[in-house]
């Protein structure tokens, strides 16, 4: 079990989004899954966020696999606070028997972003000088969303990220290996992997770009030649290597393709 939250601070406007990661090595498993909110001794248990003891029933087959828990825009007027808490747990059906657990913790503030200085206005009947536009080769506002098609073996983000900063990343979607006849040859972002299934026997002989991960996964480099990492559903750590990043497809023959995945990029301390 893995509780992640996308921010450590929320502040008015921010996206606030909880997922439950699940990495299950043993076959297929059941549990009973009970995740908490604790607001300093006061406990709200999911699904409702009522103060009555609550619980999903889960079951998991081999691989990785996510569920958002909770997601919204952190609105405004809630104040601030610090150590608020999240606890996630699973236990054998039916049981207390803790089979896994996490914890994750949050503050909120009521700080709002300066805003930007306004220009002032020229006077009525002065030039206005003529300009040539300019597209910027990289986003300028975080979070960067970017499409990554199916039959596109890397496509550039435009962003360039320096050594030693975090980033996280959050994908979607899906792509399927035929264009055109995508019954039964569907992956999402974490390839033959993840908890989209895919029946096509492409799925299993397929050919993936870089053979350490899921056919069909989202991955990354950072720079045209650089070392190739494994992104699936979520990813949030340090990065190795300064240069533009790169996401791609983990599959050696793109071109019969079809799909995309979107990917949301924000640096981990915005």
């Amino acid at each position: 079990m893995d509780l992640r939250l996308n921010l450590a601070l929320f502040e008015p406007g921010n996206l606030f989004d909880f997922l439950l990661f699940v990495t299950n090595d043993l076959g297929q498993v059941s549990c009973d899954l009970y995740i908490l909110l604790d607001v300093w001794g006061e406990y709200f248990f999911w699904p409702a966020w009522l103060q009555e003891l609550a619980y999903e029933q889960r079951s998991y087959g081999n691989g990785p696999t996510s569920e958002t828990i909770l997601q919204f825009i952190w609105p405004a007027g809630a104040g601030s606070a610090s150590g608020i808490r999240f606890y996630g747990a699973f236990f054998r059906p039916g049981t207390y028997d803790l089979m896994s657990y996490d914890m994750v913790e949050f503050a909120f503030s009521e700080t709002y972003p300066t805003p930007p200085p306004v220009s002032p206005t020229p006077p009525v009947g002065t030039p206005t000088p003529s300009a040539t536009p300019i597209t910027p080769a990289t986003p300028t506002q975080a979070p960067f969303v970017i499409t990554v098609p199916g039959n596109i073996q890397w496509t550039n983000t435009g962003i360039t990220v320096q050594a030693g900063e975090e980033w996280i990343i959050e994908a979607s979607g899906t792509i399927c290996f035929h264009a055109g006849d995508c019954a039964g040859t569907t992956v999402g972002p974490c390839g033959t992997g993840g908890s989209t299934p895919c029946y096509d026997p492409e799925c299993g002989t397929g050919q993936p770009y870089e053979p350490g991960f899921y056919h069909g996964a989202l991955i990354a480099r950072i720079g045209p030649s650089g070392s190739v990492f494994l992104i699936c559903e979520y990813y949030q750590r340090q990065v190795s290597a300064s240069g533009e990043l790169y996401l791609g497809i983990n599959d050696a023959n793109v071109s019969d393709n079809d799909g995309a995945f979107t990917a949301v990029l924000m640096p981990g301390t915005w």
